[in-house]
């Protein structure tokens, strides 16, 4: 076959060709090309309510939260595994306290599920809710799980800030 003929053949084709369009996606067609517009806040939300793994936050009520780990029962066949270094501690699933906005202080209308690690004499994990980032110190490595909207005294959205397992430094403190 002619090489000028075969790429008339696939231009003609490549004109044909249509992006159809999504749930969270418009196409438009213009004369110089196509161009797509796409809900960037409906994909987050499609995205976000459909993560399953590691250090997953469901609600549980309007005003508590489940960090879901390993249940094979459940369906969860993956574990919270921290990796600290040379460390591999697996973080066991739990439902943390408080069960509503005026136990935590700090906490307006939105705030942060994070995970609290301290070492002594062995890895210490805590779930805890706060207003904002907690800065790190000498004593405890705090990581974002996850980031909680709240409208009526009640959780909105959450969005899930940390997928997968979590690795640091060997030496956090």
């Amino acid at each position: 076959m002619d090489i000028e003929l075969w790429v008339q053949r696939q231009n003609e084709l490549n004109q044909r060709r249509k992006i159809l369009e999504g749930e969270h996606y418009k196409v438009t067609e213009k004369l110089n090309g196509t161009s797509l517009h796409i809900d960037i806040d409906a994909v987050a939300a499609a995205v976000d309510a459909s993560y399953s793994g590691p250090f997953q936050v469901v609600k549980l009520t309007d005003t508590s939260v489940r960090i879901y780990g390993n249940n094979a029962s459940e369906g969860r066949n993956w574990y919270n595994d921290i990796v600290l270094g040379i460390n591999n501690e697996v973080v066991a699933e739990t439902e943390p306290a408080p069960t509503t906005p005026s136990d935590v202080t700090g906490i307006g209308s939105a705030g942060y599920v994070m995970l609290e690690v301290t070492y002594s004499t062995q890895w210490d994990f805590e779930y805890q809710f706060s207003a904002t980032l907690t800065a790190q110190s000498n004593t405890a490595y705090y990581i974002p799980i996850a980031w909680l909207d709240w409208e009526d005294g009640a959780i909105s959205t959450i969005t899930q800030l940390q997928r997968g397992i979590i690795q640091g430094a060997g030496r956090v403190f």
